[in-house]
């Protein structure tokens, strides 16, 4: 009971908006509409954690459905907020904050004829103009990739898809003085998979490689980033990780300062939600994967009440991480929004 009220003060949430879930778990206020494939992040605000979601597949899962709309939680509600370019429709981009503001990286449009185009573009959005900015171009067009903001300056990128096959590529955008650095990836290139950052250590989990049967690929690669005189990552192996490869798990910080990966499946799947091997519906992991960077050793813990995947960030603010749409056994898009507090 002491960690749900802590978090209702945080958030400024009645009694109503919350229920209890298990291990720390509870829920925000419903998204307007389900959204899943989506990018999110959270940034604090006079002490406010501030909720954003963009792109995806916006009520339902077939390519009619991908969207360029977002949503923003503040004052205890969710409300539409400008949507990005029509160019920017897209499926598998990823979130963060810059500067105190919500920047959408990369993600692939999905034409009427099926064939699926990488973004090269990295957007920003001003609360107060409520309008989109391009900001940056990747060098090389990216989704379903590695993303994280180092140092409130650096945009990372690591991997990906784009448009025919993985990219081994690491992409560093200095946002100070608007150039990009580029270094190889060592581990296999893949898609969908996981990211998360603290301090100067970054992990990169598993994901999916590009060959004919898309399999998916187990590993764990931790890295150092520095910037004397330039940004860079030094790498190296870590792990092996308990429990079963992930794809498109929810990477990111959590309450408990470690690095957290939610949910996610251990079989690779189209935008819809089924399998490439054999047709049939992916489901969600149920756990979630915890490293402590100190040690460099991985455990599993309980994930939230609603398994879920098709995720790439797990929003974090103040004490807390938040898990923002998603894709639930079915497969089905979900309009949950999940917290955990400490």
């Amino acid at each position: 009971m002491k960690q749900l009220v802590t978090l209702l003060l945080l958030l400024g949430c009645g009694e109503d908006s919350t229920s209890p879930l298990p291990s720390g778990w509870s829920e925000l206020e419903a998204l307007p509409q389900s959204i899943t494939n989506n990018a999110s992040a959270a940034a604090t605000r006079d002490g406010e954690c501030i909720l954003y979601t963009a792109t995806g597949l916006q009520g339902g899962l077939s390519s009619e459905f991908v969207t360029n709309g977002a949503y923003k939680w503040a004052d205890e509600q969710w409300a539409e907020i400008a949507a990005l370019p029509e160019s920017e429709t897209v499926v598998a981009a990823a979130g963060g904050i810059l500067n105190g503001k919500f920047v959408v990286s990369g993600g692939f449009s999905i034409a009427p004829s099926g064939q699926e185009v990488s973004s090269t573009a990295i957007h920003s959005y001003d609360d107060q103009t409520n309008s989109w900015t391009q900001i940056a171009t990747h060098p090389t067009a990216i989704d379903d990739h590695g993303f994280v903001v180092w140092k409130d300056r650096y945009l990372v990128t690591v991997s990906g898809w784009s448009n025919t096959q993985n990219s081994d590529l690491v992409q560093i955008w200095d946002s100070e003085t608007d150039t990009w650095h580029e270094s190889t990836f060592p581990g296999t290139k893949v898609f969908g998979h996981a990211s998360a950052l603290l301090g100067n250590q970054l992990l990169i989990i598993d994901g999916v490689d590009d060959g004919l049967q898309f399999d998916i690929v187990k590993q764990a690669w931790l890295g150092t980033l520095t910037d004397d005189p330039t940004p860079q990552i030094t790498w190296k192996q870590t792990g092996p990780a308990p429990g079963p490869a992930r794809y498109r798990a929810a990477g990111g910080v959590g309450p408990d300062g470690k690095m957290w990966f939610v949910g996610g499946t251990d079989t690779p799947y189209n935008y819809n939600g089924l399998r490439y091997d054999n047709g049939q519906a992916a489901l969600p992991i149920p756990s979630t994967l915890v490293f402590d960077p100190t040690s460099e050793i991985f455990s599993l813990e309980d994930g939230p009440l609603t398994a879920s995947m098709d995720h790439r960030n797990l929003a974090h603010c103040g004490d807390n991480s938040f898990l923002v749409g998603g894709m639930l056994q079915g497969p089905t898009a979900t309009s949950k929004a999940q917290v955990v507090a400490p």
